[in-house]
């Protein structure tokens, strides 16, 4: 079960891409959050893993919610195994924060897009100001106390050409669990299709680099895709099972099927009910049959038990149908499929990304074959 919290509208940054929408002063109160972990429990099978994440907005502007809501968690002692993680712009990261988060073993995922020259044109501060340098600082505090955490970079059409450059530049930082991410509210056409196919070639040569010289990186982007190779393509529990098994509340406490469809709390289309009100069963059954796939060219696909065409969230931001895949996805997904094939053959028998991938099949929390957070 995942339960996604919103905590916030309000944000310190004022970045010109955002999912969640527009910025204003609204936050969740701690009764609405004390229901929403009452429903995630009712609705739990017993033993099934639960996974909560904050985010909003800035999640860590509401520091002492989310100790108050971990702290309700706790106190529920119920069987279930329980893991948190938090989306972060990466500019609120004091000790007092670090202390809790090494404590309460909490996943963070930090949004930074790559170097000065493309980070700080987007994400910039209520003044206008790049947040580049804070964030690196913090980063830096982050890796001397978390032996896991992970970076994600969101590029549009203007930046995807310099995606090698964001890979690099996290590289050359010492970032190992690196995701690589399109904007999915941005309106792409078929110019930048030729820009993806080279920026994906190019990252997939680095990479292979990088494995040569015995150089370990987790790459969204192309791990995926080894990992679907393995294990023969995505599995039914990987994909999509948004208002199902997967839900996303606002700080108003309106239920989304997923997080990334909350924005500014304005979408009536997707919004299932209120967690003080009561979801609407034919609400939540309409947008549950309405996720997946209908193009009729995906079914004969040859790569398409490859091809993450099923979120629903990334569907219906793209093309306004959860069921329906983008053009610029579609041509995303079948280039990343063709370089990680070249991947494959050029480090079948490297012991570097062996161990690599043994280390996914030991340890779960790194598996990147599922949903992942887009900040």
């Amino acid at each position: 079960m995942k339960i996604s919290l919103s905590l916030t509208h309000d944000c310190n940054l004022r970045c010109k891409y955002c999912y969640a929408g527009e910025k204003f002063h609204k936050t969740m109160t701690l009764q609405t959050a004390k229901e929403i972990v009452d429903f995630s429990i009712s609705i739990t099978p017993h033993h099934d893993h639960i996974d909560y994440s904050f985010f909003g907005g800035e999640p860590f502007l509401c520091f002492s919610l989310i100790q108050e809501i971990i702290s309700y968690i706790e106190s529920k002692k119920i069987s279930n195994p329980i893991t948190y993680n938090i989306t972060t712009n990466g500019t609120i990261i004091s000790d007092e924060i670090l202390d809790y988060i090494v404590a309460h073993d909490i996943k963070i995922s930090i949004s930074i897009d790559g170097p000065a020259s493309i980070h700080d044109k987007n994400r910039v501060d209520i003044h206008g100001n790049g947040t580049l340098d804070v964030i690196l600082e913090n980063i830096k505090k982050i890796s001397s106390r978390l032996d896991f955490f992970q970076v994600n970079a969101v590029y549009g059409a203007k930046t995807v050409e310099q995606l090698d450059k964001t890979f690099d530049f996290f590289v050359e930082n010492g970032i190992k669990n690196i995701h690589l991410n399109p904007n999915i509210t941005e309106k792409w056409d078929a110019s930048s299709f030729p820009k993806i196919t080279t920026a994906y070639t190019r990252i997939a040569k680095r990479y292979i680099e990088l494995y040569k010289n015995n150089k370990e990186v987790a790459l969204n982007l192309i791990d995926n895709k080894l990992i679907l190779f393995l294990k023969g393509g995505y599995e039914e529990e990987d994909k999509c099972s948004m208002g199902q098994s997967e839900f996303g509340f606002a700080p108003s406490g309106n239920v989304y099927p997923c997080e990334r469809l909350i924005g500014d709390d304005t979408n009536e289309e997707m919004c299932m009910g209120n967690i003080h009100t009561g979801i609407n069963p034919l609400k939540r059954c309409s947008i549950a049959q309405k996720t997946g796939n209908s193009n009729e060219e995906c079914s004969t696909c040859p790569v398409q038990q490859y091809c993450m065409n099923w979120c629903g969230c990334t569907n219906y931001n793209m093309t306004g149908y959860s069921d329906r895949v983008s053009a610029m996805l579609c041509h995303s997904e079948r280039v990343a499929i063709s370089v990680t094939k070249e991947v494959f053959n050029a480090l079948k028998n490297n012991e570097t990304l062996l161990n690599h991938f043994l280390n996914y099949a030991n340890n779960s929390k790194k598996n990147l074959t599922k949903e992942i957070d887009y900040a």
